[in-house]
């Protein structure tokens, strides 16, 4: 290496022009001219003098002023924006989101009145829960003893849909209510479905809440019960509303879903029911003189002893007037009747999860003998024999079952009219060629199965229906009939209805067969076998517990 010359004194003048390469031609380079800098000097002798500013401060602090204003307004002014942007943000989009233009508003939440609550008037209030028929049973309970105790009956709405909110301690449940309303959350009924939604709309459309006297008539009801509907669920509502002070209140506390069993006579013997850990007696709880008796659960047709024939009565017509009402939903169910013959058979199959699915095989089986035996009035022999005929086993042990055990047909007098003709065509054709046999003719009578099941024509729980009754029906058959309901939206949280309809109308249609038969176990099966099927044809509705 060759050792750099040290200078102690200027170089500009020994300094030679240079070659360089840029960009790949070669450049002449003149020599510097600058003073090569000499040793540090900190004298400060030789340092440069700063030019003064020709800038007055009162003008340097005015462009600073300008600068923070400027900044400052350019702050709001984007947050303005992005608020107004967030909080138009549905409303921007095109108004093919939102609902058709023939969308039918069924429903509005019932306003309250802005009278002061009287503070003479008694009140019961209840928790309900699970699904709608267990909700429906629970309401049927809550008027007739809110009759009983002569107090007025806070309604609570009901809840539709595949999340329902089961059944927990009183504490619990009632924390569980207070947060299962949709406040704050009705935009995410203008969000399309492809549409990424914000994770609070993640289960907006799979419930809905409607109100009971839109869903059934409670016009008679109303005439001898005073309701107060209710749609927040928070405790603190009834509290503010009613302007109660917490001695106001009688809370009747469960921990367990059958604690307690109402009896309307004290000195009723009531046969034991391994059900209820305890009894009330009515007389006794109508002497509280809180203004509000707050209870649990009413879920159960047993929870009720009613011993008094006139409050037996009472009940009674609360639960005929359970038939569902809507205009809208009668006349789709009564599309679909025109299609069929004036005589058909129903069947209420549950199969869709759970326990009916895990026990579907013995339901399905336990509904095709009570429509082959006690409806169509095949005998025993007869029956076994078309079950080994339609529904042949490998398994000789299966093949080889016994009859199974049977409740007692209610309608034993009921019998199919001496001219009937199961040949009778309905406008819809048969899904398989009818039966010849002489034996066979009457396996031909139409049979409409209202089911949950998801594909009822695959499902082979549904085999034995499949090939017994060739003429065979399902909701699915009848598009047109079901699109009827495609307009209803509900006005309390614009969630489409039609969904939350239709086992209601499959139900109806099974219930206005000549005969019904249910699934075993099913409180829904119960209700179209007692309630649907006994008002449509005219007769009374049967009682249970």
């Amino acid at each position: 290496m060759i050792p750099r010359r040290l200078f102690t004194g200027p170089r500009s003048g020994e300094s030679s022009p240079s070659v360089t390469l840029e960009k790949g031609a070669y450049r002449m380079r003149a020599p510097s001219n600058r003073p090569v800098a000499g040793p540090l000097d900190f004298s400060g002798k030789n340092a440069p003098t700063a030019r003064p500013s020709s800038r007055h401060p009162s003008a340097i602090s005015c462009g600073w002023i300008i600068l923070i204003s400027l900044l400052l307004l350019g702050c709001l002014v984007s947050f303005g924006m992005a608020y107004y942007l967030f909080s138009t943000r549905w409303d921007l989009r095109d108004h093919a989101l939102r609902q058709p233009t023939d969308a039918i508003q069924v429903i509005e939440p019932p306003y309250l009145s802005v009278e002061t609550p009287s503070p003479h008037e008694k009140y019961l209030s209840y928790l309900p829960h699970s699904g709608y028929h267990n909700q429906r049973i629970a309401f049927e309970n809550a008027l007739t003893l809110a009759h009983l105790l002569n107090r007025t009956l806070i309604v609570p709405p009901i809840r539709l849909g595949s999340q329902p909110i089961r059944y927990y301690n009183f504490d619990t449940l009632s924390r569980y209510l207070a947060l299962s309303g949709k406040e704050g959350l009705k935009h995410c009924a203008l969000v399309p479905d492809l549409t990424f939604a914000s994770p609070e709309c993640g289960n907006y459309f799979n419930y809905t809440f409607l109100s009971w006297d839109w869903l059934v008539n409670l016009t008679d009801i109303a005439t001898y019960q005073k309701l107060l509907h209710r749609w927040d669920l928070r405790p603190q509502w009834i509290q503010s509303y009613l302007q109660l002070s917490p001695s106001d209140v009688y809370h009747l506390k469960d921990m367990k879903p059958y604690q307690y069993r109402f009896l309307d006579n004290a000195s009723d013997p009531a046969p034991p029911n391994e059900k209820f850990d305890g009894i009330i007696h009515i007389d006794d709880l109508a002497q509280k003189t809180q203004r509000l008796i707050q209870v649990g659960t009413l879920f159960g047709t047993s929870r009720l002893r009613l011993v008094h024939e006139d409050n037996d009565l009472f009940r009674a017509k609360i639960r005929q007037s359970m038939v569902f009402a809507p205009t809208q939903l009668n006349n789709a169910v009564q599309a679909v009747l025109d299609e069929l013959p004036s005589i058909f058979l129903g069947a209420h199959v549950r199969l869709g999860d759970g326990w009916f699915r895990n026990s579907g095989e013995e339901n399905v089986r336990l509904v095709w003998w009570r429509l082959v035996h006690q409806v169509l009035r095949y005998s025993v022999t007869e029956t076994m024999t078309l079950e080994r005929l339609m529904d042949p086993h490998e398994d000789e042990e299966v093949d080889l079952r016994e009859t199974p055990h049977l409740a007692p047909d209610e309608h034993i007098s009921l019998q199919l009219p001496s001219d009937y003709n199961p040949l009778v065509s309905s406008r819809l054709p048969c899904h398989r060629s009818r039966h010849t046999a002489a034996h066979l003719l009457l396996l031909n009578t139409p049979l409409y199965v209202s089911t949950d099941a998801k594909d009822p024509f695959n499902d082979p729980l549904l085999s034995l229906f499949l090939k017994t009754f060739p003429c065979i029906f399902f909701l699915g058959d009848f598009p047109h009939q079901t699109g009827m309901l495609d307009s209803l939206h509900n006005g309390y949280d614009g969630v489409p209805l039609k969904p939350f309809l239709l086992p209601f109308m499959d139900s109806m249609v099974a219930a206005k067969a000549w005969r019904v038969v249910g699934t075993e176990g099913s409180t829904f099966s119960r209700f179209v076998e007692d309630v649907l099927w006994t008002t449509y044809h005219g007769e009374s509705v049967v009682q249970r517990g």
